[in-house]
């Protein structure tokens, strides 16, 4: 009696470890669905991630070389800006310095005719 008691707990046990055993293979089924979820989730961030900052040092490069451009241009236009003065000056310079032979010959002129009226006089 014992015996078979014995063994039909024992089935009883085994029946339970079995059943136990279920549901930690599907809590485990799930525990890596669950896991392999957050990795896949976490390299799509990644990638996410990866991809803004690779877009966003294309940006700054291209920020970065348009304001170059914008820069050189500038400076081009300030040169030539600089060297039109320059010239500009050089021609008022010359046209001053015209003027001043100019004038200087008429005051020569007028001493001259002054002291040409003083010795008629």
């Amino acid at each position: 009696v014992s015996l078979s008691s014995d063994l039909a707990y024992l089935k009883e046990e085994l029946e339970k470890s079995k059943s136990n055993n279920q549901e930690l293979e599907k809590q485990n089924f799930f525990i890596k669905q669950n896991y392999n979820d957050t990795v896949e989730l976490l390299q799509k961030e990644a990638d996410d991630n990866l991809r803004l900052k690779e877009e966003s040092e294309r940006k700054f490069e291209e920020e970065r070389s348009r304001f170059k451009e914008i820069t050189l241009q500038r400076e081009f236009l300030l040169k030539s800006k600089v060297h039109e003065y320059e010239a500009t000056l050089e021609v008022f310079e010359h046209a001053v310095a015209s003027q001043s032979a100019v004038i200087n010959e008429l005051i020569t002129n007028l001493e001259n005719q002054q002291i040409s009226g003083n010795n008629y006089k």
